[in-house]
Order: structure tokens, then sequence, then C-alpha cells
């Protein structure tokens, strides 16, 4: 069995609206491209993997 650490919603949330710069990758920020919503859509298929 695999077991996988998994992330908080609201990190998630707070991560792919911010972006990565924070820890030095090369992930935009999609606050100003993606609305909340489809943000939320990005999680929840996340936890379909």
């Amino acid at each position: 069995m695999q077991m996988r650490m998994m992330a908080r919603d609201n990190y998630l949330i707070w991560t792919i609206s911010e972006g990565g710069k924070r820890f030095n990758t090369a992930m935009p920020a999609f606050k100003e491209t993606l609305g909340i919503e489809d943000r939320w859509k990005i999680i929840h298929f996340l936890r379909t993997l």
C-alpha cells in the first residue's frame, strides 16, 4: 500500500492562488487568471489522483 502525504485544502488553495515564488518554484500565481471556483475544482481533481 502506498502512503501519501495529503496537504490540507486551505494550504492547496493558498498555493494555487499565490504560486510558488515563496518556495523558489516556477509555478505562477493563478488568483488573477482563475476564479475561486476553478481553483477549488483543481483541488477536487487532485484529491482523485
